[in-house]
């Protein structure tokens, strides 16, 4: 039978230090989604004085130039409503690209919002140092 006392450790928060009480498997780093969004926002590329909108744009268009350099053609979604933010063409093949802003924790893991997988071919992901493309583009 499972010890919830076992089952369970206490760790201090690396945001507020505000002790919690987690699954020891789980390796929970915040006490609460607030303090894990606060640390999301100091890793992102953007500097935080800049909205969200703002930055969502900066990282289509870094996108944008990161595949035109590589001979696709590209197309923005003119409504924030679409149900991607690019279209990438290249040897006569379509892409739908979803682009997102995200970051790697000190343990090397890249961490970005999900968005449903029905809406796009590829994902890039924004962060600080570069870009990431799930599945890896086809050059």
């Amino acid at each position: 039978m499972n010890n919830p006392e076992r089952d369970s450790v206490k760790k201090e928060c690396l945001i507020c230090k505000r002790e919690f009480v987690t699954d020891p498997y789980r390796g929970k780093k915040y006490c609460s989604q607030v303090c894990r969004l606060i640390k999301f926002k100091r890793l992102t590329p953007s500097d935080s004085k800049v909205n969200t909108g703002t930055v969502g744009a900066i990282s289509e268009l870094k996108v944008s130039a990161d595949l035109m350099s590589k001979g696709y053609c590209i197309f923005r979604a003119l409504s924030p409503m679409s149900s991607c933010d690019l279209l990438a063409l290249k040897n006569k093949k379509t892409y739908r690209v979803e682009v997102t802003t995200g970051y790697y924790s000190n343990g090397g893991t890249l961490y970005f919002d999900r968005h449903k997988k029905d809406n796009f071919d590829i994902i890039a992901v924004v962060h600080s140092t570069g870009i990431v493309y799930k599945p890896s583009l086809i050059e």
